[in-house]
């Protein structure tokens, strides 16, 4: 009887059928990471274009943009105090929900601060800021809890953080000429204790005491920046989505509005070098010297708390709502004046995108 030979892979033969499936996976899984981040990308510009519509619903109820925050508490658009303009565009975006747990009419959340007038506890903060916002969140940045944790004796669930911040205007000199950005005077008419770290930009749309509407943005609405994006993963300076300013020992500072500087570009944060201090990053004048004496306010020429390093974890850029409702990428290599002048609404930089 005749034996059949069975046939069978040589170790070699094997090895090989190995290597070439290694090969394979290897090309592919670059291209499914891409895939990957295209989508979060979408999904990015998705959450931005829910903001800015909310905005825009917020403006068509209220003929006003929502301030980044408010140290004024007779007029009825900005009360209460401390209240800043994530909070404020929550019913516009079929949150009322989250809106609603804290009631605004119970004098119990209120605080008197030492100039009398009273002001949002920390708690009522708090309560909203313990539910998730997804569209609060860049899917490309994998933690979504606020790096700054609450300080003194109170104790909390974790708290939501939020990536997308006001752009509330531009820093430094503006581009051609030898004047500068207005900036908020929080030196004296609103910092109720401390010392204002930084200046705090109200050249742009989202700003403190804002009770701008579109017909304020000259520039026109599809040339001015709305809500941009901080998202890289080492920013570390995530507080609670619906906190509006930080006043315990430096006064107005800004966290949910962030100015644009002449010397930050985008990704500036993300790329900087270890010596780089950019918390307190000196300004620059357009030819790379220090500025010391003229800006941004009464001396001090750090950014400090009032500036942030937009910037994300997709490749290049980040993404900027823009007035229009409009959403775009913004290259990391886009010139400091035309970042300038699409953060600021009335100077007639005539930047564009």
């Amino acid at each position: 009887m005749k034996i059949r030979k069975k046939n069978a892979f040589t170790l070699i033969e094997l090895l090989v059928v190995i290597a070439i499936i290694g090969i394979l996976i290897a090309l592919l899984l670059p291209a499914v990471q891409a895939a990957r981040e295209a989508a979060r990308r979408m999904q990015c510009q998705n959450h931005l274009k829910q903001i800015a519509l909310a905005v825009h619903n917020h403006h068509d109820t209220k003929k006003t943009i929502p301030a980044e925050c408010s140290y004024i508490t007779f007029d009825h658009e900005l009360a209460p105090r401390r209240m800043n303009w994530r909070v404020r565009i929550l019913p516009f975006v079929e949150k009322q929900s989250v809106a609603s747990l804290v009631d605004l009419s119970d004098p119990n959340i209120y605080e008197v601060e030492s100039d009398g007038q009273p002001a949002l506890k920390d708690t009522a903060r708090y309560e909203w800021a313990s539910n998730r916002i997804s569209f609060y969140l860049c899917p490309s940045q994998g933690n979504d809890l606020a790096d700054i944790k609450p300080r003194g004796n109170i104790v909390i669930e974790d708290q939501y953080a939020s990536h997308y911040y006001g752009v509330p205007g531009a820093l430094g000199s503006i581009p051609g000429t030898s004047a500068y950005y207005h900036v908020a005077d929080t030196m004296t008419s609103y910092a109720t204790r401390g010392v204002v770290v930084g200046p705090h930009a109200d050249s742009g749309t989202i700003i403190i005491n804002g009770r701008l509407n579109l017909g304020a943005i000259t520039d026109g609405t599809s040339n001015t920046f709305l809500v941009g994006e901080i998202s890289w993963n080492d920013f570390g300076g995530h507080y609670e989505w619906s906190r509006g300013t930080m006043g315990s020992q430096v006064g107005a500072t800004m966290v949910s509005a962030k100015g644009i500087a002449y010397d930050w570009p985008i990704n500036f944060g993300k790329n900087k070098q270890p010596t780089d201090t950019p918390n307190f990053k000196t300004f620059l004048l357009p030819n790379g010297t220090p500025d010391t004496q003229n800006y941004p306010f009464k001396g001090e020429n750090t950014a400090g708390s009032g500036v942030g390093g937009f910037g994300s974890n997709h490749p290049g850029g980040c993404h900027f709502a823009l007035c229009d409702g409009s959403v775009h990428f913004v290259s990391e290599t886009i010139s400091s004046d035309n970042l300038l002048g699409l953060a600021s609404r009335n100077v007639g930089e005539n930047a564009g995108l």
